[in-house]
């Protein structure tokens, strides 16, 4: 019986194995601004969060630019991606961009949009 318990456990793909554990990898590729808008005077201030945890930003991004992330989370089972819009203090806080979630039963590439605070952005992820 152990046998066959470690043979059906040695065939399972990473994929398989995560989801078994109750987790998975979420990769934030990068994000593409559509739509530049949450500032006026220069260009928007982005940053990404997974499930509340800082990933990185850009300053002064503008309408077409694209941010390369290329970093991940383990994460459980499911992720929560958020962007938002880096304000100053003053300025009434940072402005929320969208968000959405990743549920862990998918595996593979996605590209989400997300809008909010008058900015639009194509979110681009892979799930391992």
């Amino acid at each position: 019986m152990n046998n066959q318990l470690e043979q059906l456990l040695t065939e399972l793909t990473p994929q398989q194995a995560a989801t078994l554990e109750g987790g998975f990898f979420l990769l934030v590729d990068g994000f593409l601004a559509i739509n530049a808008g949450a500032d006026n005077d220069s260009g928007d201030d982005p940053y990404i969060t997974l499930n509340g945890q800082s990933l990185a930003g850009a300053g002064d991004v503008g309408t077409g630019q694209y941010v390369a992330v290329n970093l991940g989370l383990e994460v459980g089972n499911f992720a929560k991606v958020d962007l938002f819009d880096d304000d100053d203090f003053f300025n009434g806080g940072d402005d929320y961009l969208g968000g959405f979630t990743v549920p862990g039963a998918i595996y593979g590439q996605g590209v989400t949009r997300v809008s909010g605070g008058g900015s639009t952005y194509d979110v681009y992820y892979r799930t391992l």
